[in-house]
């Protein structure tokens, strides 16, 4: 018996299947090249030459030429069913995959990116780097386009009718010059004229036949147009080439590396390396992880549907701000089987926030608050609705919150802040994720003691992750934004209505700062002064962490003889107030009962801010020793930043005001004041050295201690604490060697 047989090794290798918005081949070098595939297509059909056994991308990651490059399968979503799925949509998806990361660092942390886009896949990228332009500022942009209409197809015209009845929105988007793919043209051509995108360099290529062809019926088909013609393909990067003896098709399915769509990624890759070196580029250390960039699987099972979202924002001189969150005549709301509506997070740059409070008498009865998550500047909360609301019974809730020394009067202020960017440009913020609202409103009022000079909006996509959303700045939606921004100057209000924000966007009221006026700079000479007895107060802190020798024992003691004083003093202070009421009164209480410390401003972080720690006295345990409480934080930080006594007395607090109190252990407070060191003499600009801190964390002395709660006792103790107190503690630091 005989028989033919065929050897596996003539047999070429299948690829394996590729899929959307994957590694094909990942090498680390700073350099990535990304395919784009076109419409009604896939990352795996586009490139795949079945009849070959041929996938483009491995031609080009087993091609020498490319071994400096990792590979990369951008993707979007494109069918015949896609709807109302626009060429937007399909942007948003492949920039959503481009910066997020898997096991790998996203693609957008390459220095150089070179797209290879077919067809609509061309006008997707384009679309996605004029309008996220800042995203992309300082990578090393190519672009190889691989007939792509950029102004339209004429075929699409012709399939006008059956795309109306399909719904298929980049169907007709594809049509010729129709009006997105116009404005898109120009935008783009904007974006290159004025170099927007630094380092961006291009080619286009077309194909050269009809979509289906047969030489036998050539004298027929020659006379049927290619699908993308030359004008339509070559807009940007100078006449488009065409790529003989292909069609729409078969011009991203080589066959080999002999192949001329193969020859000429080739050739233009040579002059991206030539022009676009990568150059001193790392590996990211820390990767951000983005499994679900568009948030569809976190909101799959989330629901929330309002008429209305309202935040009113008023802030105060103390740099606080009370917010007033309205969510109004709520339809449906439900997480899983619950009727349970996570707040997006609360949380500012600096300073610290409160919890929500429901304010009942304008809220829905039986409306309740969960926390989550409570952090100094970060609170997560849900709110809970025991009747899940509905059309016919919508719901409505108030919430209310303080944030505290969250914002700055001026830009130098600001600038001693811990903020993410040491600019002059503050600002709040309202993120829309899975909700569905159909108008948006942010009202802040500002302050007359703020150096206001501008305020204005922005918006921003929001891409989801793991610990926090990632946000990238929409230059079109900010567009939009200010069209329904106003700003007064008058009354010192900023106002945002939008109208049917999309999902997983971010929209901002920001303002720019100026700086102080009246002459309140601190003079060089101040300035040293300042830093001299700040660093005076702050050397103390080393009699109370080291171990002590004979010097550091004097002036040790010289300190807590100081802080002793400044007790007893503040005891016949209480004396003195109540025997105003009644001279017999004898009170069973001596300055060993206080709570007394000293606290001392440092400077700290990068970019430098301002914070009070510990130096001595009866909280200065290990807990607080390492703690630093920002300028303008807490009761001692507010008496610092405003050079002026602060009192918080526990049982006063509401709630919400009582937020402003922060503990440094597990204990509170019953009631604290807080008295700022400086030098009055020096002028208006002058800075804090310290603050000494009054208080107890017993109900019993809280109530002697109330007695100084008046202005007569509060100017004799800050008149004492810096003429004597401070002095004294001044001459005790000279002692340390």
């Amino acid at each position: 018996m005989s028989g033919l047989s065929i050897s596996p090794l003539n047999v070429p290798e299948v690829p394996a299947e590729a899929v959307n918005n994957s590694w094909r081949v990942y090498r680390g070098t700073g350099s990535v090249i990304v395919f784009v595939h076109g419409v009604l297509s896939n990352s795996d059909a586009c490139w795949r030459n079945e009849k070959a056994r041929s996938f483009w991308p491995d031609l080009v990651s087993k091609d020498k030429l490319f071994d400096d490059s990792s590979v990369y399968l951008g993707g979007y979503y494109t069918a015949f069913d896609s709807t109302v799925f626009a060429i937007a949509d399909c942007a948003r998806e492949l920039l959503s995959a481009l910066i997020a990361a898997d096991q790998y660092p996203a693609v957008v942390e390459a220095q150089r990116i070179v797209f290879v886009c077919h067809s609509l896949g061309g006008i997707v990228t384009r679309y996605m780097l004029e309008r996220w332009r800042e995203r992309f500022r300082h990578n090393k942009i190519a672009l190889l386009l691989i007939a792509s209409p950029s102004i339209g197809a004429k075929y699409a015209n012709r399939l006008e009718n059956l795309l109306a009845v399909l719904q298929h929105e980049t169907g007709r988007q594809l049509a010729w010059k129709s009006p997105d793919l116009v404005d898109l043209d120009r935008r783009f051509k904007d974006l290159m004229e004025q170099r927007l995108i630094l380092d961006l360099m291009g080619r286009e290529l077309c194909e050269h036949r009809f979509l289906v062809y047969r030489r036998w019926l050539a004298p027929i088909l020659n006379h049927f147009p290619p699908v993308v013609e030359l004008d339509s393909a070559g807009r940007y990067f100078g006449d488009a080439r065409r790529l003989p003896d292909t069609n729409h098709s078969s011009a991203v399915k080589p066959d080999s590396d002999k192949h001329c769509a193969h020859v000429q990624l080739r050739e233009f890759y040579s002059e991206v390396v030539k022009r676009f070196p990568v150059r001193n580029w790392t590996l990211p250390e820390a990767i951000r992880r983005l499994p679900d960039p568009r948030g569809r699987l976190f909101a799959r099972d989330r629901v929330l549907r309002c008429a209305r979202i309202n935040w009113d924002v008023e802030v105060n001189e103390d740099g606080d701000a009370r917010n007033d969150l309205a969510l109004q005549d709520v339809v449906d709301c439900r997480s899983g089987s619950e009727s349970i509506y996570a707040l997006p997070p609360a949380w500012v740059q600096s300073g610290h926030t409160s919890r929500h409070v429901i304010d009942s008498g304008r809220s829905s009865p039986r409306v309740y608050l969960k926390s989550d998550e409570v952090q100094p500047r970060l609170v997560r909360e849900s709110i809970a609705f025991h009747h899940p609301p509905s059309e016919r019974d919508p719901a409505q809730v108030l919430l209310q919150s303080l944030d505290f020394n969250a914002y700055a009067m001026d830009v130098e202020e600001f600038r001693r802040k811990q903020t993410v960017k040491q600019d002059d440009t503050d600002f709040l913020q309202k993120s829309i994720r899975w909700e569905e609202v159909a108008e948006l409103n942010i009202m802040v009022r500002f302050p007359a003691a703020m150096e206001l000079i501008d305020a204005f909006a922005e918006a921003y996509q929001l891409l989801h992750g793991e610990a926090a959303d990632l946000e990238v700045f929409d230059e079109h939606l900010t567009a939009e934004a200010r069209e329904q921004f106003y700003f007064s100057r008058l009354t010192r209000t900023a106002v945002l209505r939008f109208k049917n924000p999309e999902p997983w966007t971010a929209y901002r009221i920001a303002w720019r700062l100026g700086s102080r006026h009246g002459g309140t700079e601190i003079s060089p000479a101040e300035a040293a002064i300042t830093a001299q007895r700040r660093g005076a107060i702050l050397a103390i802190r080393k009699l109370f962490s080291s171990a002590p020798g004979d010097e550091v024992t004097g002036a040790k003691k010289a300190v807590l003889k100081a802080m002793a004083d400044f007790g007893a003093f503040v005891v016949d202070e209480v004396h003195r107030s109540t025997s105003e009421v009644d001279a017999a009164a004898d009170l069973e209480f001596d300055e060993g009962e206080l709570e007394l410390d000293l606290m001392g401003v440092d400077a700290t972080g990068s970019p430098e801010y301002e914070v009070l720690r510990i130096v001595a006295g009866t909280d200065a345990s290990p807990d607080t020793w390492e703690v630093g409480l920002a300028l303008g934080d807490g009761i001692a930080g507010r008496a610092a930043k405003r050079l002026e006594p602060r009192v918080y007395d526990r049982a006063k607090s509401d709630p919400l005001s009582g937020g402003v109190y922060l503990a440094m252990t597990k204990r509170h407070h019953e009631w604290l004041l807080a008295i700022p060191l400086w030098d009055e003499a020096l002028s208006a600009g002058a800075r804090p050295y310290g603050v000494v801190n009054i208080g107890t964390f017993d109900t019993r002395l809280a109530v002697l201690l109330r007695t100084l709660d008046n202005p007569e006792s509060i100017e004799t103790l800050l008149d004492y604490a810096n003429h004597e107190f401070l002095p004294s503690i001044l001459r005790a630091q000279r002692q340390i060697q």
